[in-house]
């Protein structure tokens, strides 16, 4: 289903709004990344599974 929701244009009625805006822009990022990096265990498991599936998908 298409959707027009992306074609509209931001307005910004109040300075309220567009002050928060601002604030947002000057935010700085987390210093610590959100998820915990992956480790070699996970990854090898991880490649385990998809040659499990890509076995089983050439039947």
């Amino acid at each position: 289903m298409a959707t027009s929701t992306f074609d509209r244009d931001l307005v910004l009625t109040d300075v309220e709004s567009v002050l928060k805006l601002m604030a947002i822009e000057e935010m700085e990022p987390p210093s610590e990344p959100r998820m915990h990096p992956i480790t070699d265990e996970e990854i090898r498991r991880g490649e385990k599974l998809l040659q499990y599936c890509l076995a089983h998908s050439k039947r």
